[in-house]
């Protein structure tokens, strides 16, 4: 709305959503499906370790990205790559603020959200043979092995969902940068909308 304009043009500042808060309720879960599907369907190598590292990633679910979300809060900044389309009018409000393409090297990384279902579908399978990868070569090392390390790798993985969307938002042609944070940072702050507590992290921009 026209407040929010004033604000982001005289404060320099925008505000990044914590993605469970978002428009789309199934954000980040979407990717997680697809994430867990791959994995499903991974089968026994007949090598031990990578037998057992396929093991450890079936700990990877659903309900551990959402638990995971509650502890360590995933923001989102959105920005659409579209000037003007009516679906961005409708859903959004009345005015439109555009940020020059520098912004992106500002807010580094910012990356496009995927949509199409075959390339989310490629995505996992390199995150997922990426994952078992990071997780066999720990198990390699048997006494000096760390557990954190396999955790990680399964929370990596919940974190790379992040850019996954449903393609139902695909005329959004959205970009968005995604920032981590633990729930008891102090950088997080809290707005209200809609009766709900939405929490936010700022991030200041310099207009050229």
């Amino acid at each position: 709305d026209a407040s929010a304009v004033l604000s982001i043009i005289e404060n320099k500042k925008l505000w990044l959503t914590d993605i469970r808060f978002m428009n789309d309720s199934d954000e980040a879960l979407d990717g997680a499906r697809y994430v867990a599907e791959e994995i499903k369907a991974l089968t026994s190598s007949g090598n031990a370790i990578v037998d057992q590292a396929l093991f450890h990633l079936q700990d990877f679910s659903i309900d551990m990205v959402r638990e995971g979300l509650a502890e360590q809060h995933a923001f989102i900044g959105s920005f659409s790559t579209r000037g003007d389309h009516l679906v961005q009018w409708r859903s959004y409000g009345n005015y439109a603020i555009e940020f020059h393409e520098t912004l992106k090297d500002h807010f580094s990384p910012m990356e496009a959200c995927i949509y199409d279902i075959q390339v989310k579908e490629a995505l996992a399978k390199v995150l997922v043979d990426r994952a078992r990868k990071a997780i066999a070569d720990e198990l390699l090392k048997y006494e000096d092995m760390d557990g954190y390390e396999i955790s990680k790798a399964l929370w990596d993985l919940g974190d790379a969902v992040n850019l996954f969307k449903h393609q139902s938002f695909v005329d959004e042609n959205e970009i968005r940068v995604c920032r981590l944070e633990t729930s008891h940072s102090d950088l997080i702050r809290y707005r209200v909308r809609n009766g709900i507590i939405v929490p936010y992290l700022e991030m200041g921009f310099e207009p050229r």
